[in-house]
């Protein structure tokens, strides 16, 4: 076979045209997923969790300050260990943007595009088209590409970093390898176990010198990192196996059933078929190659839920290798059928195109869309930048989820209800700090709906007042403190809580009767008693409960019960229309027909200590027919 030279920066590649095609098509591809994900933060789909912990990490070492992240309750590297934070020191003192990182890890699969080029041409020299062909469809598969639309994590800085790291071993290159290997283990602590995978694949292969030293490496790195440095920084270890995403195994270690189940489900095989098919399977014919990638594999539909889902970031320590062994495949198939490059250069291209418009998370409807959305949120956003300039970045924040990320350069920004309810938070909830941390609370009121009950006492007990009230952002400013300890602050909010319950005790159906009829009153008529699944919600299907019904009206009866006097907001939804009384008094009339729509009206009521019957007439037109009334409290500011 005729060597290829070895540079992957070997300029004399700028005189290939079909290499210039490939930098172009790279170039084209970082600039597209960046603006994209930088366009998707901007417009407030970044969150707290899978954006905002590395925003404030990353900007507490800028600051050369202790990385306790109060987003995620533990120091920043207690959580997952990753060194290569660091890297980012001089970008953040130039300019502290979680940019930065965005642009990194669309460098770094772009990268991987170009290293995957030279492989190509070294294991294919007698394939014309082949090398740009594995380049194309490299950065056509959605495995590799949507973890860039999914926000930020250090864990797709790999993909590059491992095309690099496979193309030294090729070359033997062991400094070069051994360089990449380091920068690989500081990404994530667990970053070791593909590498030791690929260790034992080195040492099948008889090259002791890159696979002995790495596989070492790997095993006393993972003893460090979980046995020393982790335990020292979250006082655990690594927790994920009793109090994170691997508990689940840790949990049926010994449950076979539950292995086949999870490994034999549709989810599963789904996942799988996403992986290796785009490929068309040839990653299969080099089963050594293949076995680095075989702990992401096997791991993500055992933990379930996430991890078999390719809009997320998953599946990176996989990737590489899948895209090696195919290309290996490839040689090995064509060495043995030589004619069939056509149909495969043919095939390889249109799996991809085929997975690409099924499986990518960005497309031309995403685009507009995206493009309307920061149109519509611009005025949020210049009102989001003028609170941070106003609240300052000395000033505690606890902010709603998406609104985090861009308030997240200080050192004190929680997710609320933290500190007060712990959520989320350090190992296993414990060690929750101090509510008087918060000077601020920068809130989406839709998300902040869940923990009403909170907002309603620091506001109506005079913790907090309003400042700043737009329809979507919605500012508070800490009025007087809390007591000491937490313990006094948090039973200050429980004795609240307990004075201003409210719980939903009955809910019952009537008969149907034509609709517009009985205009005038509330019929107490019964003809079912439905299951009351939550304390302070109603929300019924009638569409199922009356399923041959089409024009019609109904009562709806509801018993609440008050621990005391006090005000609240029904929060109503309502497909078509609705007239709602308290015991005789007569609340609203909501015209129809209209679709649902959750939470669209709003209507103050006072209820009575002990017990209040509502009565809902719920009218129909036709089609579905559905009743949503939420019973919350109301804040008095």
């Amino acid at each position: 076979m005729q060597r290829i030279p070895s540079l992957p920066t070997d300029f004399a590649l700028l005189k290939d045209r079909v290499a210039i095609l490939i930098w172009v098509c790279a170039t084209f591809f970082v600039v597209i997923f960046t603006l994209k994900a930088i366009q998707t933060h901007e417009i407030f789909g970044t969150s707290a969790y899978d954006l905002g912990v590395f925003q404030q990490a990353l900007w507490l070492i800028s600051q050369f300050e202790e990385p306790f992240n109060t987003v995620r309750g533990m120091h920043s590297h207690g959580d997952h260990f990753r060194p290569v934070d660091y890297l980012f020191i001089p970008l953040y003192l130039l300019s502290p943007s979680i940019y930065w990182a965005l642009l990194a890890q669309s460098l770094s699969v772009g990268l991987g595009s170009l290293v995957l080029y030279r492989l190509a041409q070294r294991e294919l020299p007698a394939m014309r088209w082949g090398p740009p062909i594995f380049a194309i469809i490299y950065l056509l598969n959605p495995v590799v590409h949507n973890p860039l639309l999914w926000q930020y994590h250090p864990v797709v800085l790999a993909s590059g970093l491992y095309m690099l790291w496979l193309w030294f071993y090729m070359e033997r290159r062991i400094w070069p390898f051994y360089l990449i290997f380091i920068l690989l283990l500081t990404i994530r602590e667990d970053m070791c176990i593909t590498t030791a995978v690929f260790a034992m694949v080195a040492i099948a292969q008889r090259r002791y010198r890159y696979g002995i030293p790495v596989l070492i490496g790997s095993i006393l790195w993972w003893l460090l990192v979980t046995r020393v440095v982790m335990p020292e920084l979250n006082e655990v270890g690594y927790f994920r196996f009793e109090h994170g995403t691997l508990q689940v195994l840790y949990q049926h270690l010994l449950d076979i059933d539950f292995y086949a189940r999870q490994l034999l489900n549709e989810d599963t095989i789904s996942y799988w078929a996403w992986l290796i098919l785009p490929l068309l399977g040839l990653s299969l014919l080099v089963p050594l190659y293949l076995l680095p990638a075989l702990p992401t594999l096997l791991l993500n539909p055992l933990v379930g839920g996430y991890g078999t889902q390719i809009e997320f970031h998953y599946s990176v320590n996989a990737m590489p290798f899948i895209f090696l062994a195919a290309l290996i495949g490839a040689r090995r198939l064509l060495d043995r059928f030589p004619r069939t490059q056509l149909p495969l250069v043919v095939a390889l291209l249109l799996a991809a195109t085929v997975a690409a418009i099924q499986g990518s998370a960005l497309s031309y409807s995403g685009i507009v869309a995206g493009l309307k959305y920061w149109e519509i949120t611009a005025d949020r956003r210049a009102d989001l930048q003028t609170i941070s300039k106003l609240i300052g970045p000395d000033s505690g924040v606890a902010a709603t989820d998406y609104y985090l990320p861009h308030l997240a350069n200080r050192k004190s920004i929680y997710l609320f209800p933290n500190p007060w309810r712990t959520w989320v938070w350090g190992v296993a909830n414990e060690g929750g700090h101090h509510p008087n941390r918060i000077d601020y609370l920068v809130l989406n009121p839709d998300n902040a709906a869940s923990n009403m009950d909170l907002l309603t006492f620091l506001v109506n007990s005079g913790v907090f007042r309003y400042i700043w009230k737009e329809d979507k952002l919605h500012v508070l400013q800490r009025v007087r403190l809390e007591r000491l300890p937490r313990e006094a602050a948090l039973d200050d909010w429980e004795s609240y809580r307990k004075s201003h319950q409210l719980k939903v005790t009955r809910v019952e159906l009537g008969k149907v009767f034509e609709y517009g009829g009985n205009k005038t009153g509330c019929d107490p008529g019964v003809s079912q008693t439905l299951e009351q699944r939550d304390a302070t919600n109603i929300d019924v299907d009638l569409s199922s409960a009356f399923p041959n019904v089409g024009k019609g009206s109904t009562y709806l009866h509801a018993s609440i019960d008050s621990s005391s006097n006090q005000q609240i907001e029904i929060s109503l939804g309502v497909d078509d229309g609705a007239v709602i009384w308290l015991g005789q008094q007569l609340l609203a009339k909501i015209p129809g027909p209209q679709p649902f729509t959750p939470n669209q009206y709003k209507i103050p009521v006072r209820l009575e200590k002990g017990e209040n019957r509502f009565c809902f007439r719920i009218d129909n037109v036709g089609g579905a027919w559905r009743i949503q009334a939420r019973f919350l409290p109301l804040i008095l500011q």
